[in-house]
């Protein structure tokens, strides 16, 4: 945070993180290597510990880097374009030190006598959508360097303020079903505090990260008809980017966000629900006593299920138990 907003990172891990650097480079009057040797030099000043680094073009490239490259350089950085990634990634063998490819999808690629990047960006996209559905694009568009990605689009997306969301790597894989439950709980705490912050929001993201036995993920974005903070409008529009994008895998990571905020107003927010206003003072006074009382003063009995896990993230600091 000492040299980006917290817009323009995107937490991976307990030890990994991505910066959005493209509109800091000309403030900072340096390039992409210079800005990252200053941050990695800070964190061994803070921490003593020995950090890398992957840039690259798109966050594939950025993360392709770190893991292949990076660890390997001399000053623990590593840069990926485009002609750098034909010439020293294309041919990586065994295919599971790509991000995204775990070794279920590694064995499914081999039967298809898939072996390296190149033999899969040299393989129809048609052929990998029939095999593999929606990862078969990701695949085919990862093995030509393309990342399109929300979090990803480095050169296209215009960092905002106006945003928010959590995310959160889970306590364990969690299957298609039993994450809708922890979505739903996120989707709760996003509603309260729109409406604390008298905040509306126009578009919603969902980013998932399959397990690393079978790699890969997504992110994907939808754009509201009208601004609402109502969790009922909410909870229909990440059902469908939900239910319309996420494969029956095992899953390990779980992001959303709410972004082209705007100032509340009551020219009605809530096309979908007239009622709208007993919601909103719910969820304002749920708010109201969270703020006064702490986070786990009050919760929806959706977090009192079995997979739910607000109660237990509630109960940790830095990753840690608060006892």
């Amino acid at each position: 945070l000492n040299y980006v907003a917290s817009e323009d990172i995107h937490i991976y891990s307990i030890d990994e993180a991505f910066l959005d650097i493209t509109h800091y480079l000309k403030y900072y009057g340096l390039n992409e290597k210079e800005l990252a040797i200053k941050i990695l030099n800070d964190i061994y000043h803070e921490t003593k510990i020995t950090a890398t680094c992957g840039i690259g073009e798109n966050m594939f490239l950025a993360k392709v880097a770190l893991d292949c490259l990076a660890k390997h350089s001399e000053n623990n950085i590593a840069y990926l374009n485009q002609e750098l990634f034909h010439k020293y990634i294309w041919d990586i063998k065994p295919l599971t030190e790509i991000w995204g490819i775990g070794k279920n999808i590694e064995k499914r690629l081999k039967k298809m006598n898939i072996h390296t990047l190149r033999d899969l960006a040299h393989t129809s996209l048609e052929k990998l959508e029939k095999e593999f559905g929606i990862i078969g694009k990701e695949l085919y568009e990862h093995a030509h360097g393309i990342d399109d990605s929300i979090v990803s689009e480095v050169r296209n997306y215009k960092p905002q303020a106006k945003s928010f969301g959590y995310g959160q790597v889970l306590f364990s894989d969690y299957n298609y079903h039993d994450l809708y439950t922890i979505l739903l709980e996120y989707i709760d705490e996003i509603a309260t505090e729109l409406v604390l912050k008298k905040l509306t929001c126009k578009l919603i993201s969902l980013g998932i990260g399959y397990s690393k036995e079978v790699g890969g993920g997504f992110h994907r974005q939808m754009t509201l008809p009208i601004k609402t903070n109502s969790r009922t409008v909410l909870r229909k529009a990440f059902h469908k980017l939900y239910y319309d994008n996420v494969q029956d895998l095992p899953i390990r990571r779980l992001d959303i966000r709410v972004g082209k905020l705007d100032k509340e107003d009551f020219v009605q927010t809530d096309l979908f629900d007239k009622n709208s206003k007993k919601e909103h003072d719910l969820f304002k006074a749920i708010g109201e006593i969270k703020n006064k009382y702490g986070k786990s003063a009050i919760n929806m009995a959706i977090s009192y299920t079995d997979k739910a896990t607000k109660i237990k993230r509630d109960s940790l600091i830095g990753g840690h138990n608060a006892e």
